[in-house]
């Protein structure tokens, strides 16, 4: 069992500590289900000095993406694994550096521990669940906000999974929407535009366009990541 410090908001200590140990636990049910309770608390959280910053304070973070680690058999797992990374991540930018114990923004923190690569990994590991891959675009889409990171994600050479999780599910809309969106906030990176029409964007891009209604949500965000590869505005 990993070590906990003890939480700072007392009312809720006891809940936030059974959660966690059970989400580093061996049974992969009881992962599933304190991930879960998780992504929940989460979800109700408000801006300010809550959960997340509560949760980071006790390695919370580490604690979740080791879990994904342990139970790289399990979809379910990975599933709500890519939620509390998505849930983690969402509030991103509403939270002080001082909220989080000094150690910075939480996007970046989630990047050092693996967040990025335990993503990539349960897409890869399950590539047929729709489900799972939307959750897994979802997270991507949320960390990938922070422009931090964007030198990661090429490091990591994600944009080829990336395209081919996007190819497998091409009439899926929040899948062809959150890829679209992560290939825009990636082209804040210097070299992203280049590698990115070497690496097929633009082909994965104008399938987007061709197969979504113009005004959609979804073509939207493909036609500003178009915008962006090709002019760089």
């Amino acid at each position: 069992m990993e070590h906990l410090p003890s939480l700072v908001d007392p009312l809720y200590n006891k809940e936030l500590i059974e959660l966690m140990q059970a989400i580093a636990g061996d049974d992969a049910s009881g992962v599933h289900k304190g991930m879960s309770q998780l992504t929940e608390i989460l979800h109700r959280e408000r801006e300010g000095d809550g959960y997340r910053s509560s949760l980071f304070r006790a390695g919370g973070h580490l604690i979740v993406i080791n879990a994904m680690k342990r139970h790289v058999g399990s979809s379910l797992v990975q599933e709500e694994g890519c939620r509390v990374i998505a849930a983690f991540s969402l509030l991103n930018k509403k939270l002080s550096f001082a909220a989080v114990g000094g150690i910075g923004n939480i996007c970046i923190c989630l990047a050092s521990v693996g967040a990025l690569e335990s993503i990539i990994s349960a897409m890869d590991a399950f590539p047929e669940d729709a489900r799972l891959v939307k959750r897994g675009f979802r997270a991507l889409n949320n960390l990938m906000s922070s422009k931090g990171i964007v030198g990661l994600f090429f490091d990591l050479n994600m944009f080829p999974q990336l395209a081919k999780h996007m190819t497998d599910f091409p009439d899926d809309a929040a899948i062809q929407e959150d890829g679209c969106r992560i290939v825009r906030f990636s082209c804040t990176y210097p070299r992203a535009r280049d590698n990115f029409k070497k690496g097929g964007a633009l082909r994965v891009i104008a399938g987007v366009l061709e197969r979504f209604e113009e005004g959609t949500p979804t073509y939207k965000q493909a036609f500003r990541a178009w915008s962006i590869v090709l002019h760089g505005e």
